[in-house]
């Protein structure tokens, strides 16, 4: 069997564990955290990452066992999501059906995450990457800080928010690129091409 056939009940299997977590933050973070940790290439056996991801969480003593597991099949899934070009990596946020403003909400919770498991990671300044990792990462930061109450739900509105993010998508496969081996180069060019979102607040509202 082909890996691409098994790789999304896996990520069905996940998911549907993975929102069933106790816990007090929203699973677009707990997403966001765990490709954090992922991208900046920490290895799954030095489990010191968990413990600083299962605090975040906040959940009740007697659920960390089962919150730990859950984390674990994450990390692999996102592992193996991000290996090669990253083709089978995408953020974790609702369907389109819950809305704009609900998926913009979602993207910012992300994002925060994001950069919250690149720093449980030891990736605290983005100084020490490469130019163009650092600046997407600063685009990332200006992200999670999005006023999505702002939207005004537009068809050009779902466009923009579309192109964020894939941007989005691509930083965190260029910063596994960069950390976790890959081709770097090829990330790079792809996030080139992009318009940059400086600031962020004036390309969705």
């Amino acid at each position: 069997m082909e890996k691409n056939d098994t790789l999304f009940p896996q990520s069905d299997e996940v998911y549907g564990r993975l929102r069933n977590l106790y816990t007090t933050i929203s699973t677009a973070e707990i997403h966001g955290l765990v490709t954090g940790v992922v991208s900046a290439g920490v290895c799954a056996n030095g489990l010191s990452w968990i413990d600083s991801i299962l605090g975040a969480l906040a959940p009740h003593p007697a659920a960390k066992a089962n919150n730990r597991c859950v984390l674990l099949s994450l990390y692999h899934l996102i592992s193996e999501q991000l290996s090669g070009m990253g083709l089978q990596f995408q953020l974790l946020l609702p369907e389109e059906s819950e809305g704009l403003i609900a998926r913009a909400q979602s993207l910012t919770d992300w994002c925060a995450g994001f950069l919250k498991g690149l720093n449980f990671a030891g990736l605290r300044h983005y100084d020490d990457c490469s130019q163009e990792t650092a600046e997407a990462l600063y685009h990332c930061v200006e992200i999670s800080k999005l006023d999505y109450d702002s939207i005004d739900c537009s068809e050009s509105d779902e466009l923009a928010f579309n192109q964020v993010v894939e941007y989005v998508r691509l930083t965190a496969i260029l910063v596994h690129s960069e950390f976790g081996g890959g081709d770097m180069e090829h990330h790079a060019d792809r996030l080139r091409q992009m318009q940059p979102f400086m600031p962020i607040e004036s390309t969705i509202h």
